[in-house]
């Protein structure tokens, strides 16, 4: 990895603990910010790096939400639904967490 990716990693990290007042980490090996127990892992890609399956996902789920809450479940098929991702967007995210402090 670059030092230039490295520095906007470390950038995107102190942005998010520092949006969220949480604590940034950013050890190798542990989690990139900690905040009221989440550990926080952030990622940084450029368009050609997203997979637009993501956004499209996204969009689906927005377009469908018709004013609530958009989140997309991510399974593997075949895998244990315990394991599935779940996504939202960053300010959706600090919406609901803000109500539950």
């Amino acid at each position: 990895m670059s030092s230039r990716n490295r520095q906007r990693g470390k950038d995107l990290e102190r942005f998010v603990a520092s949006d969220l007042g949480g604590r940034r980490v950013g050890i190798l090996g542990q989690e990139d910010v900690l905040w009221r127990g989440i550990a926080v892992e952030c990622k940084e890609r450029d368009e050609k790096g997203f997979p637009k399956s993501i956004r499209d996902w996204m969009a689906q789920a927005e377009e469908n939400a018709k004013g609530a809450t958009a989140i997309v479940i991510l399974h593997k098929l075949g895998s244990n639904h315990d394991e599935d991702i779940v996504m939202s967007r960053y300010k959706d995210f600090k919406s609901f967490m803000e109500g539950h402090k």
